[in-house]
């Protein structure tokens, strides 16, 4: 639903909008010619980073050549060199938005069918030893002028079994590809710059902005909508993993209006507000409105949980002479359809938009909405404590890893902001870390929260029950642990903090696992409770400080037989204001953490 500012507002108003649409994506992307007041709006690229470090299946390369002129081959190489050992492979070539076009004949009435997966260009079976490497060609032909998506995707069907590492199983490189009779060419980012004056600066055969017939009608929509005196648009975005397009629901859009002036231009007489639903349709109020009155704006990537700095346009057209009035297609009519440009934008919005409410169900407590950044190149995704913000790189989007690394950073935030502060980050090895790994207490309970944290809101990507990580890992090669420690004792290693946490809350379901108190009831515990003494208080930042808290009290035989990592402890409880559960008993919490921490 749509609403706007009232009238005494509405030219105060008015100019913010025209800034924000100048700078589009912020600095840290890069820019091209000035057109239209806007700037690509792919992901942006940054090298860095500095938590989790995953070991992506392949490494890709894609070199794209023609004349990138309507009717002319376009040829497409990838070349892709395995670095895990595969069971099973696939190497794909996908042009959805040209094969989208084929589909509709070219005919001007583009249109994505939703949910449905899109034939690629070009698919082979590809079962790689490591170090192996295929190459792949197919060649692509646009009938139109327009700016077209190339996504060229390397999968893994069977990942190496080694629990404990990291391993991005798919890799998708998006590439853009500009048509043009004058000329066009291969793009890293999509580019609305770009765009010929009056034409629609969206994905797909070139459409005009004057005409509203050439906006995209949804494909076998389920809804059917009649007129109601306003416009319908559903915004979708293609789910490389999937190869389909989705729905992307919980968008924010502003947008002008403007009227004619009488002189041959317009002016911005009104301004509004709108987004997108559960199933993201989006409406635009317009019935009110004059002939002649048209409207443009753009749609952020933001809502109450989640904000990144990524903008991409729309624009629609209401009432103009010769043209449909606003809302007034048939009642078999479908809403128009809007193309996010960035796949991996997308991803990892819709990623977070579904898994912070289940956050927030689950543990009880809510921080304010998460800054993200998503980048295009590999790196190591993070939460920064100092900026309040993560930075999600392309090898941490897709597949089932990629929902896991958005969950754990947001569980890294939801500690420091939401659970009185994370005492325990700033400790972890220089370079990442692994779920596996035998680190200290302190990154060992920070990092392993935040594994928690994932599996909670519904990632499976690591397996928490019945995975035994009581041996944490000392050395590495490449993805191979080559060097475990001789000792059980996971109280410094990630993956069993976080299988110990995640059985104090899930449904008990074996012997070991007696333990299913509220998410709650952990948080709350994490935030409230102090060891030590008044001049000396210490806040939770190890699985030994949440162990006694949980048991409420420090055992002093605990203390001198086990959490060998701690040198000087504390011999008491200051503060724990936490509620206890019902069925709360010491002697289960310690059943549970001997168990997950060193299989006693």
């Amino acid at each position: 639903m749509s609403r706007f500012l009232t009238r005494r507002a509405r030219r105060a108003r008015a100019i913010p909008i025209i800034c924000l649409l100048a700078i589009a994506c912020g600095p840290e992307t890069p820019t091209g010619p000035a057109s239209a007041g806007l700037s690509p709006t792919g992901s942006l690229a940054k090298a860095g980073g500095g938590d989790l470090a995953p070991i992506e299946a392949f490494d890709l390369d894609v070199r794209i050549t023609g004349r990138f002129e309507p009717g002319s081959p376009i040829t497409v190489v990838a070349s892709a060199r395995s670095n895990i050992d595969m069971q099973a492979g696939t190497l794909r070539i996908t042009a959805p938005e040209l094969e989208s076009a084929k589909r509709s004949a070219w005919d001007g009435s583009f249109r994505v069918a939703v949910g449905a997966k899109v034939a690629p260009a070009l698919e082979v079976p590809a079962g790689l030893a490591r170090g192996q490497s295929s190459t792949i060609s197919t060649t692509l032909t646009a009938d139109r002028s327009g700016l077209y998506r190339v996504v060229v995707s390397a999968v893994a069907e069977g990942r190496e079994s080694n629990p404990g590492n990291s391993i991005q199983p798919a890799v998708h490189k998006e590439l853009w590809l500009l048509v043009d009779s004058a000329g066009g060419r291969a793009m890293e980012f999509f580019d609305p710059s770009v765009t010929p004056t009056g034409m629609i600066p969206q994905l797909g055969p070139w459409r005009k902005l004057s005409d509203r017939s050439s906006l995209p009608r949804g494909d076998g929509e389920a809804r059917i909508l009649t007129s109601d005196g306003s416009d319908h648009y559903r915004v979708v975005f293609y789910d490389s993993d999937s190869s389909a397009y989705l729905a992307l629901p919980g968008l924010t859009a502003e947008f002008n209006v403007y009227t004619d002036d009488g002189f041959g231009g317009s002016e911005i007489t009104d301004y509004g507000f709108s987004g997108t639903d559960a199933i993201g349709d989006m409406t635009i109020e317009c019935g009110q409105w004059s002939v002649g009155q048209t409207y443009s704006g753009m749609l952020r990537f933001s809502n109450q949980y989640v904000v990144l700095s990524n903008i991409f346009p729309f624009y629609g057209v209401s009432g103009a002479g010769g043209y449909d009035a606003c809302g007034t297609w048939s009642s078999a009519g479908s809403p128009y359809q809007i193309i996010a440009p960035s796949a991996a934008n997308a991803r990892v919005f819709a990623t977070l938009t579904s898994t912070i409410p289940t956050s927030r169900s689950y543990f009880g407590f809510q921080r304010n909405q998460i800054p993200v950044k998503v980048y295009s190149d590999t790196g190591t995704s993070n939460y920064s404590a100092g900026a309040d913000d993560i930075e999600m790189y392309g090898n941490a989007i897709w597949t089932a890893y990629g929902r896991f690394a958005a969950t754990h950073e947001y569980g890294h935030a939801l500690h420091e902001k939401a659970l009185g502060g994370n005492a325990a980050s700033g400790n972890c090895p220089t370079g990442g870390h692994r779920i596996g790994q035998l680190t200290n207490l302190q990154c060992a309970f920070s990092e392993g929260f935040a594994d928690y944290h994932a599996r909670a809101v519904g990632s499976l990507y690591f397996g928490l029950e019945g995975v035994d990580y009581t041996y944490g890992c000392l050395a590495y090669s490449s993805n191979t642990c080559t060097w475990y420690h001789g000792v059980r004792d996971g109280s410094g290693v990630e993956g069993a903090v976080a299988s110990f946490l995640y059985s104090v809350t899930d449904a008990s379901n074996d012997s070991h696992d007696v333990l299913t108190y509220p998410g709650s009831y952990v948080a709350n515990v994490i935030k409230t409770c102090v060891l030590g003494t008044y001049l000396a208080q210490r806040r939770i930042d190890g699985v030994d400080y949440l162990s006694y808290c949980l048991e409420a009290n420090v055992d002093a035989t605990v203390r001198s037989t086990y959490f060998a990592g701690r040198t000087s402890g504390v011999t008491g409880i200051y503060l724990n204001t936490a509620t206890k559960p019902s069925g709360w008993s010491a002697a289960d919490v310690r059943q549970g953490w001997l168990w997950d921490l060193y299989r006693q």
